[in-house]
Formats: C-alpha cells, structure tokens, sequence
C-alpha cells in the first residue's frame, strides 16, 4: 500500500485552538518524514538489505583483488631479479676456478669481468617496482645498496657487513587481502646478500694474476655460500608467490559467486527500486502538501487571532 499523509484543509469557521491541534499534527508527521516511520515498507526500501550487502562485498573483494595482484606482480619481479643475480653468480663462480688454474689472468681481463658482473647484480638489487624498490626492506623510497661497480675493495679475511646497505632488514608487508598480510623479509640486508657483496669486493681486490691468491680463494668460498642462501630465499619467495595466487583464485571465485547472486536476485533490486522511487515521489509530494497547508494554517491563526 502506497504511504499517505494527511491533507489538511482548513474551514474558515476553525477555531484558535483547532488551529494549534493541527500545528503539532504537522510538527509530528514533519518528524515522521524525517525518521522514515511513515511506512515500515519504506524504511526497508530505503536499506534494501542483502542486495547491498552483496554489493558491498563485491566491491571489497575487489579491493582484496587489486592489493593481491599488486603484491603477486611484485613477488613476480622479485623472483626475476633473483634469477638474474643467480646467473650472475654461476658465471663468476665458472669463471674464478679458471683464473685459479696455474697461467693466471691478465688484470684488465680480471678486473673487467668482476666489474660487468658486480654492475649487474647491482642493477637487481637496485630494481624498482612501481614506487618504490623490491630489496630495500620498510624503507621501500630508498635504493638499497651503493654502486658496487664503482664500491671499494676490501682485503682477503674481511667479513660480510651491511657498511654498502642503505635499505634495512625490516620486510616488506604484503596486503594479500582483508585480513591476510604476509611479510616479505629478503631485503638487501639479508645475509645472502652479505655474503655476495662482501664476497665481490674481496674479489676486487685482487689483479686475479696470481692463482694463489687467497682473495679468489674466500671471495670463491663466499659466492658459494651466497648462492646456496639466495635459492633459499628464492624458494621463501616462491612460497609466497604460491599463497598469493592462491588467495587471489580463492577471491575470484567468491567475486563469480557474489555475482551470480546479484544477477538472480536483479529483478527484485529493479523492482525495490521502482516502488522506493514512487515511495519516494509520494513522500515529498505529502510534505509540499503539509507545508502548504502550514502556511495556509499560520495564516488563519492570524487572522483569527486579530478578531
């Protein structure tokens, strides 16, 4: 049943305090409009319940969506940069026994490869995603690590520092979704990558024209270790990888599903729709109604109020 108002038509015989009844009538239904108590059937339309629940989770699952994607494609790019440092490593570490076999190598020769690789791993470790740099921990605006083409060397017996990290060893938290954060904690600071730069700087420390040099020999042995520390971290990342994707099936699913729903139930939300509007419409032609005769009243309580 469409909601109505009282008209109210005022004769012009109506007394003063007939005048004043029909005050506080209107000042109730005035309040009555505001409160949305004219018709429970309206207060429901006005708040159509799970269809907007529905929608609202739509749009959250979204939201979910677009912070698991942002968090997968940068574990993606983590996992390439890995790579690239990796094969970076296998030639150094296919290349230093060479050097250690008895004819030696010249010092450009030396020098030039140490340098090509250190540039590359330093590239990696420096790679952006967006905003912000994968390796540099919380501090995300900052490169993580000083040029290592151009870092000095260190002598053989120097162990691994962070004295060439600018990032920190806080990791990166990842909104997977509402709810689900994970923390991503291969940093430049990590000891994989301790190992790697000390290993590269011992390494240039050294011509690479004496095979008995104990810099090829620790700066060997460091690479080594580092290269088993960043396939562990690899796999972290992987694993992360693996759970992100798998959250972000699960939030597609539920998205498909909530849709679903939303499509069954569409020719009710259109209909809810259409009878709110004429509710509506009839509301504020009621009210136009009242205020009318409002005027209307005040008007005739001056006028009776004159004799």
């Amino acid at each position: 049943m469409t909601p109505t108002l009282p008209i109210f038509l005022h004769p012009m015989q109506k007394q003063a305090s007939g005048v004043v009844d029909m005050e506080k009538r209107f000042q109730k239904s005035q309040q009555d409009i505001s409160n949305g108590g004219l018709s429970e059937n309206y207060s429901k339309l006005r708040n159509p319940g799970s269809y907007i629940t529905e929608e609202i989770q739509s749009t959250s699952i979204d939201n979910d969506i677009n912070c698991n994607t942002f968090a997968l494609q940068r574990m993606k790019a983590k996992q390439n940069s890995l790579s690239q440092i990796k094969r970076s490593i296998q030639d150094l570490l296919t290349y230093i026994p060479q050097v250690r076999s008895e004819k030696g190598y010249m010092n450009t020769e030396y020098s030039h490869m140490i340098s090509i690789h250190a540039n590359s791993i330093n590239q990696q470790l420096n790679a952006k995603f967006q905003e912000g740099y994968l390796f540099s921990g919380t501090y995300s605006k900052t490169p993580p690590t000083q040029n290592l083409g151009t870092i000095s060397s260190l002598p053989t017996g120097t162990q691994p520092s962070l004295d060439y990290n600018n990032g920190n060893d806080q990791g990166f938290t990842l909104d997977a979704s509402d709810g689900n954060i994970l923390t991503d904690d291969v940093t430049s600071a990590s000891p994989c990558f301790q190992q790697l730069v000390c290993g590269l700087r011992i390494l240039k420390g050294t011509d690479g024209s004496n095979p008995q040099d104990l810099a090829l020999t620790q700066g060997f042995e460091l690479l080594t270790a580092a290269f088993k520390e960043i396939n562990a971290a690899e796999a972290t990342i992987n694993l992360l990888s693996q759970t992100l994707e798998k959250t972000q099936d699960q939030l597609k699913d539920t998205k498909i599903k909530l849709q679903s729903d939303l499509q069954a139930h569409l020719p009710n939300i259109l209909q809810s729709i259409e009878e709110s509007n004429e509710r509506e419409a009839m509301l504020d032609l009621s009210q136009s109604i009242v205020m009318r005769n409002m005027a209307s009243l005040k008007e005739l309580s001056q006028q009776l109020g004159s004799y």
